[in-house]
């Protein structure tokens, strides 16, 4: 082979890889707890082409853009039926809300004298360009213990400055979250790139009521900078709404990649499921009858609800008699997957 036709072949195979290839590493929020200046506030008036999915709490920046997103999907689930993921009603932003986000024990001082996410990794405050070592790198954090831990928020071990998340995070974000504050749930949580996710697949996440997290690029830059709470879409317009995270509002932006130019593009949305664990429904560490009493009285005594059906029918046959039982039973310890999902 001449040395013209390798160098043909290498421009095919780098025109090919461009073009396949997502880009290798995870991008970052960089916005603050106030919104540049000049952005498109997406509001617009209310149509029937609009579907919304009711009950997500609206949260306003708390140590981060990404932690208080993903925040307003725990809070979601947390109205569910999904017991203890926050002490007290999430419906609105209460202290317990603001700790689970982003622990600063209400007191946001870096000379408090016991460690939490603020203090732990917020201080000494930094800014881009001069990222300054926090407990991350030095050592001495406090145990994780709220979404902003389970996101390395802040950690200028992961080049994060004050506030900053990655996309690749956003999972265990949510599944470190709730696998500390309950055993009883099966949390999942993946990415996909803009490119791999198209309106028909948001839209259906949508209507199954599961609210997503999207990272976007708010001034069309071309760069990411802001994490979203993805709650609704207008179909007559193609738009996607969101809770921005800097007021309560529902915003509304078209649906489409992240290019310069692209205001409010989109690089990358995170989809969630919640759960109960296969088998080991009263999470003590053994699959037994003892799974089947505290379902039967999860579902027909103790609640809430958990399922869209009727109380007590869960495989929906009209009836509630011992067929319920076997199909949990079935589902539980033979079949699977989960047949229990929060929210939905």
């Amino acid at each position: 082979m001449n040395k013209f036709m390798w160098y043909s072949l290498f421009c095919i195979l780098t025109a090919v890889l461009l073009s396949v290839a997502e880009p290798v590493f995870a991008q970052q929020s960089t916005t603050g707890p106030i919104p540049p200046p000049g952005l498109d506030p997406g509001i617009r008036s209310i149509t029937r082409a609009q579907v919304v999915i009711p009950g997500v709490p609206a949260c306003i920046w708390h140590h981060g853009c990404g932690p208080t997103a993903v925040g307003m999907v725990v809070g979601y689930y947390d109205g569910k039926g999904c017991v203890n993921l926050v002490p007290g009603d999430a419906s609105t932003q209460t202290a317990a809300v603001d700790a689970m986000i982003a622990d600063d024990r209400s007191n946001p001082d870096c000379s408090a004298p016991d460690g939490d996410h603020y203090q732990d990794y917020s201080c000494p405050m930094d800014a881009y360009p001069d990222l300054l070592a926090d407990m991350s790198e030095t050592g001495g954090a406090h145990a994780s213990n709220c979404v902003a831990d389970f996101f390395m928020t802040s950690w200028s071990s992961w080049g994060n400055y004050y506030g900053w998340s990655w996309f690749s995070d956003v999972p265990s974000s949510f599944t470190g979250y709730v696998n500390w504050i309950t055993p009883h749930y099966h949390p999942v949580a993946s990415n996909r790139y803009f490119s791999g996710f198209n309106w028909s697949s948001y839209k259906a996440e949508i209507n199954a009521n599961r609210p997503v997290v999207l990272l976007v690029d708010t001034d069309g830059n071309g760069d990411t900078d802001h994490f979203v709470t993805g709650i609704g879409y207008d179909d007559a317009t193609m738009e996607y709404g969101i809770y921005n995270t800097w007021d309560t509002n529902i915003h509304w932006y078209l649906w489409r990649g992240m290019q310069v130019g692209n205001t409010w593009g989109i690089y990358g949305v995170t989809l969630f499921r919640l759960s109960f664990k296969r088998g080991d429904a009263n999470a003590d560490g053994a699959i037994n009858s003892a799974d089947v009493s505290y379902l039967i009285n999860y579902l027909f005594v103790s609640g809430p609800k958990p399922i869209p059906l009727e109380a007590g029918d869960p495989n929906g046959d009209g009836t509630t008699n011992s067929a319920d039982v076997s199909y949990l039973i079935n589902y539980l310890f033979v079949s699977g997957p989960p047949p229990i999902t929060c929210g939905n």
